[in-house]
């Protein structure tokens, strides 16, 4: 039985608004269940029915918005109560500003990639040039299709000719910062991928002297879950949300950066403290596994500096990576894929996808803070895509289960070579 709060978060559809407009005109001992096609009575009951219709959506997506942080979406967020919502151009909406306003918590939205090119001048003659002039297109590698364009970004101390440019004389060389012309890690690229593609005789450029990287808009679900770790950060009593806060972010609510300038990449934190010695330890991770050295330091220099309680010893320490490598045979519909090979990379997408969210230490942890991945678990997720039926894992008796200490990792490394379609 559908509950009153659930019929107020629920869309309407426009079968059930006529149903109702239909019903209170019947209560009024109105005759309408017989009419001429096409006629004014028909005509006006539409068009009572899409307003009852648009009004009803417009007020579920209202209590949807402000009721909770797991029902509020901003537009271009996948929502399981109007799935127009993924469409729409993606911006600020109920959810940014429920955590906005709620926790002080801002919703960290798509960055244009930037990064540094050199300029070499090997002409003869010197070249001018502002901010915007020059283009640069990754060439190089494997860029998209169509491969992302940059242009060079401004920069007072750079461009400080009287008009505005900067002049690089013959035989000369120059450190330009760039920026990509889309938001989003689409224009993300290794070192030496850009070439400069505006003519200039004499001249080139690339980024030899680091990557190019943006940053796509932050998930529903992250900020969600940031959300409700932001009253951690101005707890004076060290709970294991405040370790999980100032690992990754600032007072502030910044992203914390590293000693490089880059931001810090920890997506899973594991707090394990012992209340009767005062101990805690904390582990950081990434999707793809181990935190890296510098973001470690980053992440103590930030929970120390922020205030860690007299009474604790607080020691944090990267993840430790435990291999699982699963493989198997399949079978698949051949109506959901055209190639096997699709199918096998359908099976290892959804693995990799699922370990990312695989707490540090496995599942069904004990008091230590150990546990373990489930071959179940594995098997399941496997089958997971559509089209694919009668999986089974190539395991062995002693293999139904990986054991995990509390500062361990699991990450899957499999490849589509793993899997064998059955005839």
């Amino acid at each position: 039985m559908t509950t009153f709060f659930e019929q107020l978060i629920q869309n309407e559809t426009i079968t059930g608004a006529r149903n109702r407009v239909l019903g209170y005109v019947q209560a009024a001992k109105v005759s309408v269940t017989n009419w001429v096609e096409g006629a004014i009575v028909e005509q006006m009951t539409q068009a009572i029915a899409s307003a009852v219709n648009a009004y009803a959506n417009s007020a579920a997506a209202v209590v949807r918005g402000y009721v909770s942080l797991d029902t509020s979406t901003d537009p271009g967020d996948a929502d399981p109560y109007d799935a127009a919502n993924v469409d729409q151009e993606p911006g600020p909406g109920f959810l940014s500003n429920y955590g906005q306003n709620t926790f002080g918590t801002t919703r960290g939205e798509a960055t244009f990639a930037v990064g540094f090119v050199r300029f070499r001048n090997d002409g003869s003659v010197a070249r001018s040039f502002g901010p915007g002039g020059l283009v640069f297109t990754w060439t190089e590698g494997s860029p998209p299709t169509p491969a992302p364009t940059y242009t060079n970004a401004p920069d007072d101390s750079i461009y400080t000719n009287p008009d505005g440019t900067v002049t690089v004389p013959a035989l000369s060389t120059l450190t330009l910062p760039v920026v990509a012309d889309v938001a989003g890690t689409g224009s993300n690229c290794d070192p030496n991928s850009l070439s400069l593609t505006t003519v200039l005789s004499g001249c080139s450029a690339t980024n030899s002297t680091g990557p190019i990287v943006g940053s796509n808009r932050e998930s529903a679900d992250a900020y969600r879950q940031r959300c409700r770790l932001a009253p951690n950060r101005v707890s004076l009593s060290g709970p294991g949300g405040f370790y999980k806060y100032f690992a990754v972010r600032n007072a502030d609510g910044t992203v914390l950066q590293n000693a490089s300038g880059a931001e810090v990449n920890i997506t899973r934190v594991k707090v394990v403290s012992d209340t009767v010695t005062g101990d805690v330890k904390v582990y950081y991770a990434t999707d793809a596994g181990a935190a890296i050295a510098a973001d470690v330091t980053a992440a103590n220099d930030n929970i120390t500096q922020t205030g860690v309680p007299d009474t604790v010893t607080f020691v944090g320490a990267a993840a430790t990576e435990v291999s699982i490598e699963p493989s198997g045979t399949f079978k698949y519909l051949a109506g959901f894929y055209e190639d096997p090979e699709d199918a096998k990379q359908a099976i290892v997408d959804a693995l990799v996808a699922a370990a990312k969210t695989w707490e540090i230490g496995g599942f069904d942890q004990d008091s230590l803070g150990a546990g373990v991945i489930y071959t179940l678990d594995l098997e399941a997720i496997a089958s997971s895509p559509a089209g694919i039926y009668k999986l089974e894992l190539s395991i062995t008796d002693d293999e139904l289960q990986t054991l995990l200490g509390a500062d361990d990792v699991a990450v899957i490394n499999t490849t589509t070579a793993e899997w064998v379609v059955e005839p």
